[in-house]
């Protein structure tokens, strides 16, 4: 949320089948391929399997072109983290949706609706909205005024 323009915030219901509907308004769009990436305990997002793999390359370019070797171990903790974080991939059913496993809806003590917040090329779902304040206030605390 730091930089990121949203341009989403709104409530959605999980139906009996698990299943979420992406917004017209977020990425990404039917047929994708996206990937659940647990952020902390609060949030998950939603985001492009293709995007989420460029960024790991990204990553991988600008520090293994760096001659210092603490930025090479930095590029192998990130990347230990991102791929730890890293809970299932799915595709995007023609009707936007997809399913949430039954074991991301425990983790994360999701009822019958989320908060969907969306920013550049991912969503964040949030159980409630005392989740997403909660969340806020955290990014508050670390990052300042930059929130």
């Amino acid at each position: 949320m730091l930089d990121e323009e949203i341009i989403l915030n709104k409530e959605i219901s999980i139906d009996n089948k698990n299943r979420i509907i992406i917004p017209k308004e977020a990425e990404p769009n039917d047929g994708d391929i996206v990937c659940l990436i647990r952020e902390n305990d609060l949030v998950f997002r939603i985001q492009s399997f293709n995007k989420y793999n460029n960024l790991l390359k990204r990553y991988r370019r600008l520090i293994m072109s760096s001659k210092d070797i603490k930025s090479k171990l930095d590029y192998e903790n990130l990347r230990s983290l991102l791929t730890l974080s890293l809970m299932v991939k799915k595709k995007v059913d023609l009707s936007n949706r997809i399913i949430i496993p039954e074991k991301v809806i425990e983790e994360y003590d999701l009822g019958e609706k989320v908060i969907v917040t969306g920013g550049d090329d991912h969503i964040k779902v949030f159980k409630n909205e005392d989740t997403k304040k909660e969340y806020m206030l955290r990014l508050q605390e670390k990052y300042g005024n930059l929130v």
